[in-house]
């Protein structure tokens, strides 16, 4: 089944295993949702955003018309409110600047959404949708949605070391270690900052922590090379002033 559960169902499926939507998670949706959404003049709503068991994000292909952007905007803001309750500071004073019009445009929005999750590690988020997914829908949470499959060993280490980088929530889902509630931002060091997609200016794209690594230590050991020809030289030049007055 390729779309197996929608943002409100998520929602409401992790209320009832006694755990909640982190902001993080939300966002990255939301996110991924206004991407999804193009330039196209329509209102997204929780029940319109479509996660799959890979927690790939997608979008219904009929959606409500928006009167003009500000109402496009407006749905991304209200779509964050109706997952995220009580809405934490951060979407507060972004609701504000969208209602107050300081964000005028979707690529804003973007932007501001992307700064919220500074680093953003598209794989590392898509990856704990899928296994959000696949907790609410998996047999013994409520309603059973759809059949998942278990996480190969591979995965399942991979998400060892993003769980090892979250903000742990009050609750970890049931049968599982893997708690919602990651902080992308954390632990920058010990991820892969694996980015795909658009970005906003200034990002690194494709770019991990060991290859950033190693670039910053050739950029000091080229600094340190040309410090030290630099400290030659004027020891040269002052030798040779030297000698002038000497001589």
């Amino acid at each position: 089944m390729s779309h197996a559960i929608h943002l409100d169902e998520l929602a409401a499926g992790l209320t009832r295993r006694g755990a909640s939507l982190s902001i993080e998670s939300a966002i990255f949706i939301v996110f991924e949702a206004m991407e999804a959404l193009g330039a196209r003049s329509a209102v997204i709503n929780p029940g319109d955003v479509s996660l799959s068991l890979d927690g790939a994000v997608r979008l219904r292909a009929k959606l409500e018309a928006a009167h003009d952007e500000a109402s496009v905007l407006e749905g991304a803001v209200e779509t964050l409110e109706a997952v995220l309750d009580p809405a934490p500071m951060a979407l507060s004073e972004l609701a504000v600047k969208v209602r107050s019009a300081q964000i005028i445009s979707r690529g804003a929005l973007l932007s501001e959404l992307a700064a919220m999750l500074v680093p953003l590690n598209r794989r590392a988020a898509q990856r704990m949708v899928a296994r959000l997914v696949r907790e609410c829908v998996r047999p013994g949470s409520g309603p059973a949605l759809a059949s998942t499959a278990p996480a190969d060993a591979a995965e399942t280490a991979h998400d060892g070391l993003v769980a090892a980088s979250l903000t742990t929530q009050s609750e970890a889902v049931a049968n599982d270690t893997v708690v919602d509630g990651q902080t992308l931002a954390a632990r920058r060091d010990a991820l892969a900052t694996d980015l795909g997609g658009r970005l906003p200016a200034g990002w690194d794209d494709d770019v991990d922590t060991a290859e950033r690594d190693a670039m910053e230590r050739r950029k000091a050991w080229v600094a340190m090379a040309v410090a030290a020809v630099a400290l030659v030289a004027a020891v040269v030049f002052l030798v040779e002033r030297v000698r002038g007055a000497n001589a």
